[in-house]
Formats: structure tokens, sequence, C-alpha cells
């Protein structure tokens, strides 16, 4: 199941006029999971990716560290900080690479898209 986009980009979205984009897990996910139930449909292929780079569990390429800030370059499709459906996330790899951090651990992306 798919969206697809048709016409401007909403203000608080980024959609392109003639892409297709992957059903919302909020709302529409338990009603898809319900209505398809019983049917030979596809994996979602969302689900696949974060099966993917979570198997992969690269290591991060940093970009600038010092004392006090780091920056990333995290790879496409890692998620900033952990998700619902996925645990692995630049967060919890630099959580994980200093356990005896002290201090705030704040995550956030530099870019406007989702990748890389």
């Amino acid at each position: 199941m798919a969206e697809f986009w048709y016409g401007d980009s909403p203000l608080l979205e980024v959609r392109k006029h003639n892409f297709y984009y992957p059903a919302c897990r909020g709302r529409c996910e338990p009603i898809l999971r319900h209505m398809l139930q019983g049917m030979n449909v596809e994996d979602n292929p969302l689900d696949l990716v974060g099966e993917e780079v979570e198997s992969n569990k690269t290591s991060l390429e940093i970009v600038f560290e010092d004392e006090f800030i780091m920056a990333v370059n995290k790879p496409n499709e890692m998620l900033s900080t952990p998700g619902r459906h996925q645990e692995y996330s630049v967060y919890t790899i630099i959580k994980e690479s200093y356990p005896s951090a002290t201090g705030p651990l704040l995550v956030h992306r530099l870019d406007m898209s989702t990748s890389g």
C-alpha cells in the first residue's frame, strides 16, 4: 500500500508531485494490517531498511570531534534518534561508544531530508 501525492506539498510536510510514499504507520498501518490479514503480500520495505541498517551495525564516520561536540555523517536511512519501530540509531551508537560520558546527549540532523 502506498500514498500517491498529487499537487503542492503541505506546509508541514515535504511531498513531491507525482511521487509515491509509504502508508503512514500511526493511523494506516493498524487498519491495513487488519484489511490485509491472510493475504500474501510483500514485506513493508521500511521494515526491511531498518533490519538492514541494524544488521550491518556500521560505525559512524566522524567528521569532527573534540571534548564537547561531535559531528558525524550518518548512513542513508539510519535514524538520528530511536524510533517506534527501529531502536538502532545515531543516538544509540554514540551512547554505546561513550558509556561514561556525562551531561546531556543531544542528537540533531543538520539537513532537511532524512538521509545522509
